[in-house]
């Protein structure tokens, strides 16, 4: 009788402590998702880039961006080390994503900046 009571209880400890445990990785898990930043419908994201020597490596780059989920077009401008990838409305491309993307074709990424689409950055000085 005793073998049976301390069995049960073991059963219950052992489920509480998974229930406890899948608790403690949700409650963690959702504010590392949210913080995760996708594409806004019909944005642009201007994404620096550090590396390219030529303009064989703007068009490696920009072939490489054009195939990313959601991209309605890719743009790499060698002079301004910049890239500009315009996305479709339903997009669900991430900060995190783009970023990966441009590491794995050998380049560094910068601070991606989003804005709407369509909108041209205007440089220090220049009136818009």
């Amino acid at each position: 009788m005793i073998f049976g009571l301390e069995h049960t209880l073991l059963v219950w400890h052992r489920a509480l402590s998974v229930l406890a445990l899948s608790s403690l990785l949700v409650l963690f898990a959702l504010p590392l998702a949210a913080q995760e930043k996708t594409a806004p419908a019909g944005k642009q994201a201007l994404v620096p880039v550090k590396g390219m020597a030529c303009s064989a490596c703007a068009r490696r780059l920009q072939k490489v961006l054009s195939k990313l989920p959601g991209v309605e077009k890719a743009e790499v401008q060698l002079e301004k080390e910049q890239a500009i990838l315009t996305f479709l409305a339903d997009s669900k491309a991430s900060d995190k994503q783009i970023e990966e993307t441009v590491r794995n074709a050998g380049f560094v990424p910068g601070k991606i900046e989003w804005r709407p689409a369509g909108e041209k950055k205007t440089e220090p000085g220049k009136p818009q």
